[in-house]
């Protein structure tokens, strides 16, 4: 889901603008709708509807729509790839953990 207080957003009718800027690849108003309506691989693009007509989706969004898409059509299970831990601060937050009794 979109926070729209963290998240900036885009106009869908800018997405395709947003593309060619960020990864070089214009794509087609009917794609970003098709993305956003059908999906792509299982994977649907968040929409926002303000007002009640313009659609909005928001940068984040579209980088977990195209890393789970990407997920799907490499055999994965289209969910979003969790992110690396550090792992000094996680055996760190483990030790703590055990100590407390949790």
């Amino acid at each position: 889901m979109i926070d729209i207080k963290e998240e900036t957003l885009v106009p869908c009718s800018k997405v395709s603008d947003w593309c060619e800027k960020h990864i070089g690849t214009r794509v087609k108003r009917s794609t970003v709708h098709r993305w956003r309506v059908r999906g792509c691989r299982g994977v649907k693009l968040e929409p926002l509807l303000v007002g009640g007509r313009r659609r909005y989706t928001s940068e984040e969004a579209l980088e977990r729509f195209f890393h789970t898409s990407t997920s799907a059509a490499d055999g994965g299970d289209g969910t979003m790839p969790t992110p690396r831990i550090n792992e000094a601060a996680h055996r760190k937050a483990m030790a703590y953990l055990k100590a407390e009794g949790i």
